[in-house]
């Protein structure tokens, strides 16, 4: 069914799961781009930001320490983007769900 065939009910239902979906499809490009960089690093800078607001720069360029932050943050990365593809999967079977009840 078209969205312009929609009534105004069934454009609300289903128009903010597009657009999740879209958001989910940006999320996995970020995530991608992300894991690029992080294997491409020459150092890696974090910044630690204290409850009383202050920050310290810290700059890690020694081998094993950056090899070990690389893998704990590629890590991270990769259960962000499981997340992000679970989240889009079942998106899509909400869409295709909506759009079956429709044509019954």
């Amino acid at each position: 069914m078209k969205l312009e065939n929609m009534s105004k009910e069934q454009k609300i239902a289903i128009i903010p799961v597009d657009e999740a979906i879209e958001k989910t499809k940006e999320y996995e490009k970020d995530i991608n781009k992300y894991l690029r960089e992080i294997k491409n690093c020459k150092e890696i800078k974090v910044k630690i930001i204290r409850k009383n607001g202050s920050k310290i720069d810290v700059t890690f360029v020694n081998k094993y320490m950056k090899q070990w932050l690389d893998e704990e943050i590629e890590i991270l990365i990769n259960v962000m983007k499981n997340e992000v593809v679970q989240l889009k999967k079942e998106l899509l079977k909400m869409r295709e769900a909506g759009e079956k009840n429709e044509q019954n």
